[in-house]
């Protein structure tokens, strides 16, 4: 379903809307849910039930409320506008909890959580998306999820780089984080996309800044490394992905040159997600310049 969010939130924002609307069609038909207006998260091509996982991704969700919000204007369609609000009342309704005295997002409608816990994932917080939400789906809970979902990422800060893990678990009593159990404690794969987010919805102070641009800043010829284990310092020194280095230029990295030409765009050689993330970059530059690609 993240990947689905990524292709809707490019091809609204390239105006392409044969794209677009091919993308939706394909959702509609596979990962829509008969309850309520959220999806399925996975598809799998093999085997004979393409979609036995019937949860929901709650980024996925919100990229996808972001991009029909934004469809919705570019192309003056109700329609849209309508889909946009029913994923996030359902956001509200049904991926919002509450740990200690923090209003949090669930990763998925079921599971991460103990009698005791709660287990999130801070790449989640998708704050234009969630400043979208509280425009067309009006409730003080966004604003709730948008001021604490900051905090957690000044708190859930670990090792000497001080940065976030992958996934964080938060004791609903006493707010005590640690990187979640079950999972590497690691700066990796998923909370790569944490600054990038916080940049683009404007969850950035001086503080947050001045560790991101250390830790960019770090390494010989900008060999950023892909992973490093927030407990041991270990890290992973092959070649950096290029989605990695996308989000770091926009966060700190020094020596590219003039933004947005700096950027790097996507190439044969990347995956999906590095390819999603370099798009993403662009996108979160040119919102955060007000600049319109068309």
């Amino acid at each position: 379903m993240q990947g689905q969010g990524y292709g809707l939130l490019c091809a609204q924002h390239y105006n392409d809307r044969e794209t677009f609307d091919l993308i939706l069609k394909w959702t509609d038909q596979w990962l829509s849910r008969p309850s309520d207006a959220l999806h399925s998260w996975r598809y799998v091509p093999e085997g004979t039930d393409h979609v036995a996982e019937k949860r929901c991704a709650t980024d996925g969700e919100l990229l996808m409320g972001l991009a029909l919000a934004r469809a919705a204007l570019r192309w003056n369609d109700t329609h849209l506008r309508e889909r946009s609000v029913a994923i996030y009342t359902d956001v509200l309704k049904l991926l919002v909890a509450r740990a200690g005295d923090k209003t949090i997002l669930r990763p998925a409608d079921v599971g991460f959580e103990t009698g005791g816990t709660h287990t999130v994932n801070l790449s989640y917080y998708i704050f234009p998306s969630l400043r979208a939400g509280a425009q067309l789906c009006p409730s003080p809970v966004w604003d709730t999820l948008i001021r604490d979902g900051a905090e957690l990422m000044q708190l859930a800060r670990f090792g000497m780089w001080k940065l976030p893990p992958d996934w964080l678990q938060i004791d609903n009593n006493s707010l005590d984080m640690i990187p979640a159990p079950g999972w590497p404690p690691r700066f990796s794969f998923d909370a790569i996309r944490v600054p990038l987010h916080a940049w683009w919805g404007n969850i950035w102070d001086e503080n947050t800044a001045g560790i991101y641009h250390r830790f960019w800043n770090a390494w010989p010829d900008h060999n950023i490394p892909a992973w490093v284990d927030l407990e041991t310092g270990e890290r992973n020194n092959g070649a950096t992905p290029g989605g990695y280095m996308a989000v770091a230029i926009c966060t700190g990295l020094e020596g590219i040159g003039p933004l947005p030409q700096g950027l790097p765009d996507i190439t044969p050689y990347d995956d999906y997600y590095s390819a999603s993330l370099k798009r993403l970059a662009h996108i979160a530059w040119d919102d955060r310049n007000n600049s319109d690609p068309r």
